[in-house]
């Protein structure tokens, strides 16, 4: 087992793609002492970046840099020694890579010292009778004898004996030279699902990075300003690691380039903003129920207070709807010139006509409004709400329905004339709320979603109008009381 250095020249910054997991994963399993702990983990020896794993055999998103050369992996034909534990008569070298040792360094090199010098009787053994011969008698020394030599020697000195200083005299509680959490791409595997993975204080050798942070909750259509933003550091691990993942954040010294622009994602409060979060002008995804079709017009029809209001009003919504045009003609008598008014009515029955659009008193649809809302996650939508009313006093009349626009044939539309004339009556029935048109995917999530977000702004309507009445009513008991107090 290999112990690590202290040196701080490997602190690097660690880029990291999906290609790069599946490289580190098909790494070989080493052992280390790190921290008087081992620790099992992939390593690279090119690199010499140190993997950590897991309980389950998975990388858990850290990583080491290992300073020292480990020693070399045992021979294939040799099987590891079963872990055992040792004898009362054992030495085990706690710096070893592998098993145990069933004896130490020192007693190994005496006993073979001892072989070497003597035979059984005594008497010197050949091999030192060899070694007392001088190596000009007993071989002729020339340059190719000087070459093996010293590549034998050099072996030696890389593969045992520089490990085994090292393993001797590195000591026990010296912590990894660079230690830093790394998280690896999406889709990666990082240990058992809910664990939470253990994080190490971050390299002071990473300089930090500073990047645009939102001060609030900012949703799509909202304007980048000075007022809502700020500059945040994050280190330059954690910048690239995002980098990797294709994020990557705007840098605080480019902020003047966004003010102005709109953000067309929901951005919590805190995050950073990256590059596509911004545009220059913000679009909703088009309207799944508004298409052009031959010999067919929209029209926009006023919505009286009772449908404005109702729970089955939503996109795609079924309705039939009675149109009543009044028409009025005058006739004048040649006899004595007397003027006659005729007003007649002519009935346009609509049976199962769609709810393309919704608009509110300023003619505006509210759909890219609900668009922006529903992109704030469900659990933060009243509270968000609730805040944007009290800010907006308009808001609430720009998100209450007041039209809706409908398709019908266009000669009818042009037989009706202006749907918003004295002389039109119209009368709604609106259909069951699972009698709705969802021929697509996209149609049928987004009136699933309208229909819980109506239900949401008319709950942070109540609550907004309940605490204005408290407020009132607290403030009129508390001009009461001193109203009460100056009289006595």
């Amino acid at each position: 087992m290999a112990a690590p250095d202290t040196g701080q020249e490997n602190a690097t910054t660690i880029k990291l793609t999906q290609e790069d997991v599946e490289k580190i994963k098909s790494l070989p399993k080493r052992t280390f002492l790190i921290g008087n702990l081992q620790q099992t983990g992939l390593y690279d020896e090119k690199t010499r970046r140190f993997y950590y794993l897991d309980a389950n055999g998975e990388w858990n998103g850290r990583l080491a840099i290992i300073n020292t050369p480990p020693p070399p992996p045992p021979p294939p034909d040799e099987e590891e020694p079963e872990d055992e534990g040792p004898s009362e008569e054992e030495s085990v070298d706690d710096s070893s890579d592998g098993g145990d040792a069933p004896t130490s360094l020192a007693d190994r090199a005496k006993g073979l010292f001892s072989f070497l010098k003597k035979k059984g009787d005594g008497a010197e053994s050949p091999i030192m009778e060899k070694l007392h011969t001088p190596i000009s008698k007993r071989v002729p020394l020339t340059w190719m004898h000087v070459v093996v030599i010293g590549i034998i020697l050099l072996l030696l000195m890389v593969f045992v004996i520089t490990p085994a200083v090292n393993r001797v005299f590195a000591p026990p509680d010296v912590p990894p030279a660079s230690s830093t959490e790394v998280t690896p791409p999406s889709g990666s595997q990082q240990g058992t699902e809910g664990e939470n993975p253990q994080t190490s204080e971050p390299d002071p050798t990473l300089s930090n990075i500073q990047v645009i942070q939102v001060k609030d909750i900012m949703i799509p259509g909202d304007t980048i300003t000075e007022d809502n933003v700020q500059a945040a550091e994050i280190s330059a691990a954690d910048y690239e690691l995002l980098r990797a993942n294709g994020r990557i954040l705007y840098q605080w010294e480019t902020v003047n380039n966004l003010i102005g622009m709109v953000v067309n994602k929901y951005i919590p409060k805190g995050g950073y903003i990256a590059s596509g979060d911004e545009s220059a002008t913000y679009t909703p995804a088009s309207n799944p129920w508004v298409n052009e079709q031959a010999g067919m017009t929209y029209v926009t029809l006023p919505l009286d207070e009772t449908t404005a209001a109702s729970s089955l009003l939503n996109f795609g919504a079924k309705a039939d709807i009675n149109v009543t045009k009044k028409t009025t003609s005058q006739t004048t008598q040649q006899e004595d010139g007397t003027i006659t008014t005729v007003t007649s009515e002519k009935k346009y029955p609509f049976t199962s006509i769609i709810i393309c659009d919704i608009w509110n008193a300023d003619l505006q649809s509210i759909y890219p409004q609900y668009s922006s809302y529903l992109a704030i996650p469900a659990g933060e939508r009243l509270d968000y709400i609730r805040d944007a009313l009290l800010e907006d006093t308009d808001l609430e009349r720009k998100l209450t329905p007041a039209y809706i626009r409908v398709k019908i044939d266009s000669t009818l539309a042009t037989e009706i004339g202006d749907f918003n004339s004295n002389d039109i009556t119209i009368s709604y029935a609106l259909h069951d709320a699972n009698d709705i048109d969802v021929t697509t995917d996209a149609k049928r999530e987004f009136a699933s979603q309208a229909r819980a977000l109506d239900e949401t702004i008319n709950q942070a309507i109540a609550l907004n109008a309940e605490a204005v009445q408290q407020a009132q009513a607290e403030a009129q008991q508390q001009a009461q009381a001193q109203q009460e107090q100056q009289e006595e």
